[in-house]
């Protein structure tokens, strides 16, 4: 035992000690190859120990070079790096050890490499040429408002140096690492609460052995730039600019980048539920449903620059509105920016951006879509937001000009005036006296019958209002919070117009207090719309986060309170280099990827560019001016380009290749309207048809189709209502018309009426000797050929001498329809016409049922031809007024039938309003009755299963019978004749009336329809 003890001892003191045998023994090169001395940067070969000289941690591997070491050192930013052993590498900014050692102990070979890797308890040292020293000021509290207001940038792979490179390559002065993903840079520090390092200890993302700040700490460290800029990354600002927090911003009343651009203007913005703010700071409150002038110059006929603003209503409410569109008119050139940010340039739809050289530009910048119009007195821009709100403005020279619910740019506050001069400040419904006099002629999709708007009442109390006033309602835009909000900047610059927003956004949170979810939305709407406003002064501020409006981007997107006002796009990826526009919150795209229209997309999957200059994001179709040529824009084979993927004729007669819908289309020319799928016929034809005056109108704006009766096909409808238009609130629909959106009265219709039927190739079960039978059938049961009624060979009669046909008829009440025949040796013989299916008398067998064994009614053969609600059912052999693929039926009437297993038989309707129903038809159990019909008026039924039969009504012996009382596992019948009851076994049969017998379970019943009395029954056999 102490022997074992004495040999593990002296094992560890020579292997660990730095002067024990191993150690000369590795020293001498003995056990291990030497490696090649990597010089450049080396310090020295030093002893080490558990203790460690170099700080910073040990990692090791089987494949170790020196330039592995180096690399891990140098993301870690360490100032040395050393190697040992040959396979290990350590990092750390101090040498703890002072004992160094020939530099042939450190010769041990790298594992993945020839070069030196140190030896054992020998690091052989190095110094990191690339290191930098970080200069922490300390730990600082961050707030909403953020205590470095400058650039931002979130990355899962974060470290002190990226942050600190990050901001010093934009010229700020400080950077600071947050959360242990975010770094935030700055020329001044908005908040200056220092607390303990300790609180600024989550490990970095990108290494988890630094420290990169907290929650709501944020780590601030020196860049190095003294002030090289005097703004921030800017090196001077506008003559008409000044620096706020390390940014360069307008003066007031001046708008631009403060670097490049500044000018004097003037803003109106509709924002909200829509509340107008004038150029010159009045607040109109209008809730019109129709199209205005927003603004425009004044007495121009060229339209130098007029936008006008369609309104909709939102939800249920009726009597507020919101903005749904914006066309900007610029001389014959209407550009229209609808919902989603989507842009038509005279009903062409525009893939985003695109530029008219010298007349405007289209953009996107942030969440919103600008169109900047150049005009003698300067740059015109119009900024919408693809949902509601919409601001415009003008150079000031231009603003003494211009008129509509803007008003004019003069300086004062007069702009309570109607289209035509008139001051309406003193009364009390001026708001919507002036909406309504700049009503303009409405060219959308989407027409009122009533343009005429009317005051909203304020429905703020006092306890609805210290609820609007929470943080996550109005409180931002409270300008007696100022010093709490995100705004504070902007509301010292322009308080009047603070005060006026921030009652806006009290008045939408009352009105919608009810509707939580259309509150929520009105509240981010007015905050969103005094963050536009602040944005026109060059003021941003961040004050969205995930519990208050967050913002939702796209696929490849991600939020940024303050991105780059011209974001890079396939059109011009370096545009953010030379921008113009003052930075703006919005979702920019991810490193790597551009600006496709509204999406964002790798640089290699960039779209086409057309033969119009324009551009077409991949994917997208370009059809020719001549509407005969449909191309693609496609990747393949690696190459980007238009393919033609349609050729089509040209335009039918009476059409042109016009714009409809954002594409050349062919539509009917001037005096044509569309007629379905058959082309363009006159607006008002002539009728060569059959016409009808037929009343139908809406309910609540819903579409509703009315059938013509009578009509296989209307051909053209009118109405001379000035509230129908026709293509968009009212027009044709197969056998009816179809209205909506208010559309109603008495139209017009010319249409082609459904072809009688043809007679009746049956007898009816009321006509079971066929006196009212009128088919083509003309030959006998014999096969004799029936003689002419009118002739008088070879068989002399007094008989229908008047008809010129040789139908089956029978005018004399005989048994059954008859003829007399070609046939010398035969008169005349009985034609053999099958019963018709069809509807039965009262009192006739009911076999209209669904057997157990076929509960969907897929062998149903029936007579049921209507649906539950009541409708008839459309015959399956015609195709009209529903189309369909169910040829093979065309033989089944307009019976119920289920060809395609749905959950019951069904029919398609005689209404062009439904296409389908599914049919009321009974379940029988397990009962199953055939019909036959023979000769002589007999019918023959086969009863079996379990089943009640009732005898027809056309008989005068009634009778009933009940199938299936089983006794013993035998079938048994009990027929009830005058109140007897008699029992039919297997074999047995019975004659009265009818004669009834049993046999193989099944009950035959042959009844004689024509018999006029009842002889007495039969005793049954055994």
């Amino acid at each position: 035992m102490r022997y074992s003890l004495f040999v593990a001892f002296l094992f560890v003191f020579l292997a660990g000690s730095a002067d024990g045998l191993f150690g000369w023994f590795f020293s001498k090169g003995c056990g291990r190859k030497k490696g090649n001395i990597y010089k450049p940067n080396m310090i020295g070969c030093f002893k080490d120990s558990s203790r460690r000289v170099l700080e910073g941690g040990r990692t090791w591997n089987n494949h170790m070079t020196v330039n592995q070491c180096r690399r891990r050192c140098e993301k870690e930013n360490s100032r040395f790096y050393g190697l040992e052993a040959g396979n290990e590498c350590f990092c750390g900014n101090c040498i703890r050890s002072k004992v160094k050692k020939p530099i042939r102990e450190c010769r041990v070979k790298c594992k993945g490499s020839r070069a030196a890797c140190g030896g054992p308890w020998r690091i052989l040292i190095y110094r990191n040429r690339r290191y930098r020293k970080t200069r922490l000021l300390g730990c600082y509290v961050d707030r909403r408002y953020r205590t470095l207001g400058g650039a931002f940038r979130r990355s899962n792979h974060m470290t002190i140096i990226k942050c600190v490179d990050f901001c010093k390559k934009r010229k700020f002065r400080f950077a600071g690492v947050e959360s242990a993903t975010e770094c935030y840079c700055g020329n001044a520090l908005r908040y200056k609460k220092k607390r303990a390092n300790s609180q600024c200890n989550m490990p970095c993302y990108g290494y988890k052995k630094q420290a990169c700040g907290g929650r709501w700490r944020i780590a601030i460290y020196k860049t190095g730039i003294k002030n090289g800029n005097r703004c921030g990354r800017h090196r001077k600002c506008h003559r008409n600019g000044r620096c706020v927090n390390g940014d360069c911003r307008c003066k007031k009343g001046y708008t631009g980048d403060g670097v490049r651009l500044c000018y004097k203007t003037c803003t109106c913005t509709a924002s909200g539920d829509p509340h107008y703010r004038t150029y010159d700071g009045s607040m109109i409150h209008f809730m019109g449903v129709c199209k205005y002038t927003l603004t425009k110059v004044k007495n121009s006929r060229s339209n130098i620059f007029n936008v006008e603003v369609k309104n909709e209503y939102h939800g249920r409410n009726k009597r507020v509105s919101y903005t749904r569109l914006v066309d900007v008119k610029l001389g014959k050139t209407t550009i229209r920016l609808h919902k989603r940010h989507h842009v038509y340039i005279n009903g062409l739809r525009t893939y985003l951006p695109y530029t008219k050289a010298g007349k405007f530009r289209i953009f996107r910048s942030g969440c919103k879509v600008k169109v900047i119009a150049e005009t003698k007195e300067g740059p015109a821009t119009v900024t919408w937001d693809g949902h509601s709100s919409v601001s415009v403005t003008i150079p000031r020279p231009l603003g003494k000009r211009m008129t509509g619910l803007c008003g004019n740019c003069n300086g004062r506050r007069d702009d309570y005036r109607t289209k035509y001069g008139v001051d309406m400040s003193k009364k009390p419904n001026r708001y919507s006296l002036i909406g309504n006099s700049f009503t303009v002629k409405d060219d959308t999709d989407q027409i009122h019958k009533h343009c005429k708007a009317y005051e909203v009442e304020n429905k703020c109390t006092p306890l609805l209002r210290k609820k609007a006033l929470d943080r996550k309602a109005c409180g931002y835009l409270n300008p007696a919070k100022k010093e709490e909000s995100p705004f504070k900047d902007c509301m010292l610059e322009s308080p009047s117009t603070s005060k006026k927003m921030f009652d806006n956004c009290l008045f939408d949170f009352c009105y919608y207090y009810d509707d939580p979810a259309q509150r929520k939305t009105s509240v981010c709407q007015s905050v969103s719309g005094f963050a536009d406003f602040c944005g026109s002064m060059g003021i941003t501020a961040k004050w969205r986060d995930e519990s208050f409006c967050p913002l939702p981007c796209g696929e490849n997107m991600v939020y940024d309170a303050e991105m780059s006002g011209c974001p890079a796009s396939c059109v011009d990826p370096n545009s953010e280099k030379q921008c113009d526009q003052p930075p703006t919150e919005g979702c920019r795209c991810k490193d790597g990827f551009v600006l496709s229209d509204n999406k964002c997309v790798k640089k290699e999957k960039c779209g086409c560019k057309g033969a119009d200059s324009k551009y077409y994001p991949l994917g997208t179709t370009l059809t020719s001016s001549d509407c005969t040529i449909v191309q693609q824009c496609k990747l393949e084979g690696g190459t980007i380009e238009f393919k033609t993927i349609l050729e089509r004729p040209a335009c039918g007669e009476n059409q042109a290749c016009l714009v409809s819908n954002g594409c050349p289309s062919c539509v009917c020319k001037p005096g044509y309207i569309q007629n379905g799928k058959s082309g363009c016929i006159k607006e008002n034809p002539d009728c060569k048809d059959q016409k009808a005056d037929i009343s139908c109108s809406s309910a609540n704006g819903k579409k509703k189709v009315c059938t013509v009766p009578k009509a296989r096909t209307v051909v053209h409808v009118r109405s001379t209502s000035k509230d129908c238009k026709y293509g968009l609130t009212y027009g044709l629909s197969a056998d009816g018309i179809w209205v909506s959106l208010g559309c109603g009265g008495t139209f017009s219709v010319c249409y082609i009426p459904v072809p009688e039927d043809p007679p009746a190739e049956c007898v009816t079960h009321d006509d079971p000797r066929g006196q009212k039978y009128r088919g083509t059938m003309a030959t006998t049961e014999s096969g004799y050929t029936c003689q002419k009624w009118s002739s008088q060979s070879p068989h002399q009669h007094t008989l229908l001498k008047t008809e010129t046909h040789n139908y089956c008829r029978n005018p004399d009440n005989e048994p059954g329809v008859w003829c007399y025949t070609t046939n010398p040796k035969k008169r005349w013989d009985f034609c053999s016409v099958p019963v018709c299916p069809g509807p039965q008398t009262p009192g006739t067998p009911s076999i209209e049922c669904l057997g157990a064994d076929d509960p969907k009614g897929l062998k149903y053969n029936g007579l049921v031809n209507k649906t539950k609600s009541g409708k008839k059912c459309q015959a399956w052999g015609k195709q009209r007024p529903h189309s369909h693929s169910f040829q093979r039926l065309a033989d089944q009437g307009n019976f119920c039938r289920n060809p395609d297993s749905e959950a019951a038989p069904w029919c398609y309707t005689t209404s062009s309003g439904t296409r389908w129903e599914l049919c009321d038809i009974p379940d029988c159990g397990q009962c199953e009755i055939k019909q036959e019909r023979s000769r002589n008026c007999k019918i023959i039924y086969k009863v079996s299963g379990k089943c009640f039969f009732e005898s027809s009504a056309i008989s005068n012996c009634k009778f009933k019978a009940n199938l299936g009382a089983y006794r013993n596992g035998v079938t048994e019948a009990s027929v009830v004749i005058a109140d007897k009851v008699h029992i039919l076994k297997e074999g047995g049969s019975l004659r009265t009336c009818a004669e009834f017998e049993m046999k193989n379970d099944v009950l035959t019943i042959v009844e004689d329809t024509c018999k006029q009395s009842c002889r007495p029954p039969i005793p049954p056999t055994k």
